[in-house]
């Protein structure tokens, strides 16, 4: 174990990180997208051609939100230059990922990174270290993210100096990445088997650690053979989130937050676990084979861009209480049958507000004998909760929202 002279916090949090740039293409983030499984099960998928080609006249490709976690890349191997902070880099895990996404991030794009140390607490048989690192477009001077690296340095812990072991943090509490797994069953499960290549693919987006892709180093670290990235099993997980949660629109998340619980090997089947708190998802990635819990977190949604929405034409809010329809009978019969031809009734079949997954129950019109038949008919397929709004997003198909969550 390393001694007490090794860490010396005060050194370290006397430190200011130069600033930095990372530069990156179009081939970058379409690399990353085919990195975190993007069309590996279907070439033809339309919810994730996107990341990878211009499809339907697109001017550029879409980029994941997790994307994000590269453009800070760059200040990671600069632990080593911190004066104070010593360690075996060996024993450097990387433990949480917390990421803000303020804007979609661009397709291209000079990006400057501020880092600033925002956490360092002793454990006694390790030291944990937490980098934060805001991204700016750096033509423009424009936050696009933010990311937070929560690395555990072991063998490099007990450097407090009196019976209260050190612990310094300025995260705001809100920002807390762990994450409670519920006991009810989840909202959505989706199960999604990585490729035995893939963290050699997945590598070439920078991360050349020799523990992903060299079999002799993976077995100096206790493994039977390279590990995937922790980062990329994020991606997969923020991936699934997005198809199931989501819609297939990436601009709806906000924050993601990822705990690393368990190493994956590449080519294992992931089963990723959501469930629905509001506007929050909370997730939990098994690894099939092993039965094992390999990342736990948080996602938070919002509609944050409000370019990719607008309220679908036909249909302003409706309050589908028995009251309100009897009054607006003749209002909403005359909107319903248009607005009906125009929705995926297969959306409208599900159990509740894609967003907050109210439970909702649709409206029977034999103990609503008030309602119009020609307003109740169609309405049999609507969920029913206190109001509801519709939005069409870029993909085309009308989604019907709560209120509260539009």
């Amino acid at each position: 174990m390393a001694s007490a002279s090794v860490i010396d916090p005060q050194l370290i949090l006397s430190y200011k990180f130069p600033e930095t740039t990372y530069t990156y293409t179009e081939r970058d983030a379409a690399l990353y997208a085919l990195g975190i499984g993007a069309c590996a099960r279907d070439a033809l998928d339309r919810n994730e051609l996107k990341y990878a080609y211009h499809q339907d006249g697109q001017q550029s490709i879409q980029v994941l939100p997790t994307f994000a976690a590269l453009l800070s890349s760059g200040s990671l191997p600069q632990l080593s230059e911190i004066p104070g902070l010593q360690y075996d880099p060996r024993l450097l895990l990387h433990g949480q990922q917390y990421i803000e996404i303020y804007k979609p991030l661009p397709s291209s794009g000079c990006i400057l990174n501020k880092a600033s140390i925002s956490g360092l607490h002793d454990k006694g048989k390790a030291t944990i270290f937490e980098i934060e690192v805001k991204s700016y477009d750096k033509e423009s001077g424009e936050p696009l993210c933010m990311n937070r690296m929560t690395v555990y340095l072991r063998g490099s812990g007990g450097f407090s100096e009196s019976s209260h072991p050190f612990s310094y943090s300025k995260n705001p509490a809100s920002q807390n990445v762990a994450a409670k797994i519920p006991k009810s069953q989840p909202f959505e499960i989706f199960e999604e088997r990585t490729q035995p290549s893939q963290a050699l693919l997945y590598r070439l987006s920078g991360d050349y650690n020799p523990l992903h892709s060299d079999p002799m180093i993976a077995e100096v670290a206790g493994f039977s053979r390279p590990i995937l990235h922790g980062l990329c099993t994020l991606g997969f997980a923020v991936r699934a989130i997005i198809k199931c949660v989501c819609r297939g629109d990436p601009n709806m998340i906000k924050t993601i937050s990822g705990r690393f619980l368990l190493h994956v090997y590449p080519g294992e089947t992931l089963i990723t676990e959501m469930w629905l708190e509001g506007l929050r998802v909370v997730y939990q990635v098994k690894v099939k084979e092993r039965n094992r819990a390999v990342l736990s977190g948080k996602i938070n949604m919002g509609l944050l861009h409000g370019k990719s929405f607008r309220r679908y034409e036909i249909s302003a809010p409706v309050a589908f209480s028995e009251d309100v329809l009897h009054r607006r009978g003749p209002e909403l019969e005359k909107k319903i049958p248009a607005f009906m031809d125009g929705v995926d009734k297969m959306l409208l079949e599900e159990r509740g507000c894609p967003v907050c997954s109210r439970i909702l129950q649709a409206i029977d019109p034999a103990k609503s004998p008030r309602i119009p038949p020609a307003v109740a008919s169609p309405l049999l397929q609507l969920p029913q909760p206190s109001i509801f709004s519709f939005w069409k997003p870029a993909d085309g198909a009308v989604h019907p929202i709560c209120t509260g969550c539009s």
